[in-house]
């Protein structure tokens, strides 16, 4: 059964008085609630509470699993569309629809493990806080707590995390114009992928990500240079 906490929960969890989370909830300044039964009961998931003591604490460690979802197949999408339309330019081969799709899909499996890491993390620590709250409540009630299961009894959970594939094409008979427009498409989405990813995924990963997906970018505009330049 999914477990949620209620406002005194959480605000014995981030260390506040219930006061002042109800004063956080009426001005905005606190998570929605996850659920909400009638017009009195509204609860939050031990995730959605640990990540708002993150973002408060500063430790950076914020994310936006759909958000960063997306941003996830867009890098591996604009990576695909270098591989389609970054031949046949005219220009001496240098292994650049080599290079650059195979860098931004090493970023992009960088970024989902990260993903897959935090999302695992949450899920043991709601576990753990769910079991702590049984064993408070039966001591509550001056009830024995239930026994704990052997370790060949637990179950595996499933991390829900659902990242669409990307398919491979190929242009053989692309006009060298058509290209040149491709590849002037593929280094708009990066640049919208690094503003973006901050905003979706804030930690160490997702800067340094940030960073190499900027060092693509600009292989992509040194191309565009020479393409569109002065012959």
């Amino acid at each position: 059964m999914r477990h949620y906490m209620s406002t005194a929960q959480a605000a014995e969890y981030l260390g506040i008085t219930r006061d002042a989370l109800h004063a956080r909830i009426r001005v905005g300044e606190f998570e929605p609630p996850d659920v909400l039964i009638g017009d009195r009961f509204q609860g939050w998931s031990p995730e959605t509470v640990e990540k708002f003591r993150q973002k408060q604490a500063g430790i950076g460690y914020f994310y936006d699993t759909q958000g960063l979802v997306t941003v996830i197949t867009q890098i591996r999408t604009t990576a695909e569309r270098i591989r389609t339309y970054g031949n046949h330019l005219g220009v001496a081969a240098d292994g650049f629809t080599w290079t650059v799709p195979e860098n931004l899909h090493v970023v992009a499996a960088r970024l989902e493990s990260s993903l897959r890491g935090r999302l695992a993390l949450d899920a043991e620590n709601a576990a753990v806080l769910a079991a702590v709250d049984t064993e408070v409540a039966a001591a509550w009630r001056s009830e024995e707590p239930p026994a704990k299961e052997r370790a060949d009894d637990q179950t595996v959970t499933r991390v829900d995390l659902t990242i669409d594939p990307v398919e491979t094409f190929t242009a053989t008979h692309a006009t060298r114009q058509d290209r040149t427009a491709q590849l002037l498409t593929a280094s708009q989405e990066l640049a919208a992928v690094i503003w973006r990813l901050p905003k979706v995924f804030d930690n160490p990963v997702s800067r340094l990500s940030a960073r190499a997906i900027a060092v693509e970018k600009s292989v992509i505009d040194n191309k565009l240079d020479k393409l569109t330049g002065p012959e």
